[in-house]
């Protein structure tokens, strides 16, 4: 299961020097350094990462945050903001296939959102079934805190 996060790190720099643009990069790449531990701590595990998503607003013309937010809500159990972001999918404008099937998409997770083995159940065959389409396997085992696994 993917998320997308978009953020905006650092803007942009001229070249105008090897030795300039050397000690731009440097910054650049102690500053990937920080932020990857920040986005291991921030996307530790599904709670963290519903938190994180569920942080930001809800925003007109944002169908892939809501999008993403409702499907974390739902999958940690979340009924009320699963309703609040999926139901937000379903406001957007329909103007393209692809924004007609993720509202259908979103509307079944809506109608399931109370029924946490279903909103899993979907998660789990979208996985697979995108593994399958990139033929990549058997999605790896994951052991859980609880000692049992799961395959994502």
């Amino acid at each position: 299961m993917a998320f997308d996060v978009h953020e905006r790190v650092k803007g942009s720099q001229e070249y105008r020097t090897e030795k300039q643009f050397a000690a731009v990069m440097e910054e650049l790449v102690q500053d990937a350094e920080r932020r990857v531990g920040e986005f291991r701590d921030r996307f530790a595990d599904l709670d963290a990462v519903a938190r994180s998503l569920l942080s930001q607003p809800v925003r007109r013309d944002d169908l892939w945050g809501n999008f993403h937010a409702g499907v974390a809500a739902g999958l940690v159990g979340n009924v009320s903001e699963a309703h609040q972001r999926l139901s937000a999918v379903l406001a957007e404008d329909p103007f393209a296939d692809w924004i007609r099937e993720t509202q259908r998409t979103a509307q079944y997770l809506l109608d399931v959102a109370d029924d946490a083995a279903a909103v899993r159940a979907w998660a789990s065959d979208a996985v697979l079934s995108c593994r399958a389409k990139l033929t990549l396997g058997d999605a790896p085992q994951v052991r859980r805190g609880g000692g049992g696994s799961s395959s994502w």
